[in-house]
């Protein structure tokens, strides 16, 4: 067990190494190493480094088009121009080196480098969120301003899709995207990040997923009376 006065005493080491590196004059600040800001061998900034280049809102843009599977949709949704999106699409392909998504007939398609960055990139924007976002003492649906993706199989979704529609009108910021009848691919869509939440017959056997027993429904047959293969009731 780590005693407290190491903590402190390491808390003090940082707080005096940050104290000696802005005693400097203004002018004579330089990158330092081991400070967030790459650096070559000789002090100076590493230009080519993808990240020192990284604007963040090319992350909220690219998690739009994700969601959206259409630039005009996500410059819709972001207030943006459909040329402003495809211009800052192309600076996030110059960081990542990936063409990120191709165009279709109806709108774009995610490459497997856009599919693998998607969970990660939506669970930085979300906790960058929850971090500038004023403590309210959690998530509350009437202020919030997200979209939840679900995949719910048929048969279900007409019991769901009219609550989660009311939900919406009460909260302005809320929406959902609803898809179905997808279940091989659930799996893989919740590990991408395309499906937030997913509601299945069976319980998954992946490793790696939290889940939840929701209820149980028994099925039955309805036939007319007269069926002959049918004991008579």
């Amino acid at each position: 067990m780590k005693k407290c006065g190491d903590t402190r005493a390491r808390s003090d080491l940082a707080i005096h190494r940050a104290a000696a590196f802005y005693e400097r004059p203004v002018g004579q600040v330089r990158p330092q190493p081991g400070f967030g800001i790459p650096v070559d061998g000789r002090g100076g900034a590493m230009q080519d480094e993808p990240f020192t280049r990284l604007d963040l809102n090319l992350l909220a843009i690219f998690d739009a088009i994700m969601s959206e599977r259409s630039l005009t949709k996500a410059g819709h949704r972001l207030g943006m121009t459909q040329s402003a999106v495809s211009h800052s699409l192309a600076r996030l392909r110059e960081v990542t080196g990936d063409t990120l998504f191709e165009r279709t007939g109806r709108g774009v398609r995610p490459t497997q480098r856009a599919l693998s960055m998607s969970g990660d990139v939506r669970e930085a924007l979300d906790r960058l969120r929850a971090t500038l976002r004023p403590r309210s003492g959690g998530f509350c649906s009437k202020s919030t301003q997200r979209t939840f993706l679900l995949d719910i199989p048929a048969g279900i979704d007409s019991i769901i899709a009219p609550a989660l529609a009311q939900r919406a009108v009460d909260s302005e910021g809320l929406s959902f995207r609803i898809s179905g009848g997808r279940a091989k691919a659930i799996m893989q869509e919740l590990r991408f990040g395309e499906t937030w939440l997913a509601l299945d017959y069976e319980r998954p056997e992946a490793e790696g997923y939290r889940f939840e027993h929701l209820f149980e429904d028994p099925f039955v047959i309805i036939s007319r009376r007269a069926m002959p293969r049918l004991p008579a009731r």
